[in-house]
């Protein structure tokens, strides 16, 4: 894994201008179909080319991704306990979970119920 500072040098070494952006709390990135993915707490970096209009923005940290018109995270906790206690593949308890807003009693009725135990 790279850390944040051998990231930087490698992005300086390719031409960019790194400039690290302090005070940043949460990145979104808005889908299309609803589909939100939402880093809280983020590393953020500038980069500038050598085209002084153009600006690439680098974001670094734990991705929570929301689907659906309500918002709502999904935790990895929260996906490994509908697998454990369903014994569903992580992409099923994904999509229960969405189906459910995020309500983990409610996703694993839901799978337990097709599933008919």
């Amino acid at each position: 894994m790279i850390s944040n500072r051998q990231a930087r040098r490698m992005m300086e070494k390719m031409g960019l201008n790194v400039e690290e952006i302090e005070g940043v709390k949460e990145v979104i990135m808005q889908m299309e179909g609803g589909r939100m993915i939402r880093v809280k707490d983020p590393t953020v970096y500038k980069l500038r080319t050598k085209e002084k209009d153009i600006a690439i923005y680098n974001v670094m940290g734990k991705e929570e991704v929301a689907e659906g018109e309500e918002e709502f995270t999904l935790s990895e906790e929260d996906v490994k306990l509908v697998m454990e206690q369903t014994g569903v593949t992580r992409d099923q308890a994904i999509q229960a979970l969405v189906e459910a807003g995020g309500d983990l009693a409610a996703a694993i009725l839901k799978l337990q119920q097709q599933s008919g135990n």
